[in-house]
């Protein structure tokens, strides 16, 4: 923990004595839906209701005068799929770490910026034939990738991204977070 504190404390300092923005989205959470069914035919969808909460953080530093956004993301988002007639569940959660960057349109408006961006990484699924509280019979890890759009007004940003985490494990993501720095 003391070698983690100290990097992002020498990242922090290297950011400001250069100049450059260091910007933190504490937390992001969001909705996460368009999974496609898996090689059983089995989906997320039950009861007419589909998707699944999502949670990540980010950390960016704003360079050439705020233009582009180099920074690192994690995110994780669990859901059950169902068989076809819904009679049993299995639990899956992916967790990502992504290299990611991102260009802000600036010119657009002053308080609102748009931002286009992609991230690319690693993903580790992890499969239980329980519900969440089951321990994991299964993982994969995968090359993770993920275009993104979104806008930020003021400290809040609004993204949709495409979460590409291979084995049919590839679904939208829509995220609300909130930036400090």
């Amino acid at each position: 923990m003391k070698t983690i504190s100290a990097v992002l404390l020498f990242i922090l300092i290297a950011c400001n004595s250069y100049g450059q923005q260091l910007e933190w989205e504490i937390l992001n959470m969001g909705y996460s839906f368009g999974l496609a069914k898996d090689e059983n035919g089995n989906t997320w969808s039950h009861d007419g209701v589909s998707g699944s909460l999502s949670f990540g953080s980010e950390l960016r530093i704003k360079l050439l005068d705020n233009r582009l956004s180099p920074g690192l993301q994690f995110s994780f988002t669990p859901w059950n799929r169902y068989t076809p007639d819904g009679s049993s569940v299995c639990h899956q959660s992916a967790l990502s770490y992504m290299a990611l960057c991102d260009y802000n349109f600036l010119n657009v408006h002053s308080k609102i910026i748009p931002f286009a961006g992609v991230g690319i990484g690693i993903s580790r699924v992890e499969y239980s034939d329980e519900t969440i509280s089951g321990p994991p019979t299964g993982t994969l890890s995968h090359l993770a990738f993920s275009p993104r759009v979104g806008i930020e007004y003021k400290r809040i940003r609004l993204a949709l991204d495409y979460k590409y985490l291979g084995n049919r494990n590839n679904y939208f993501n829509f995220r609300v977070g909130f930036v400090i720095g």
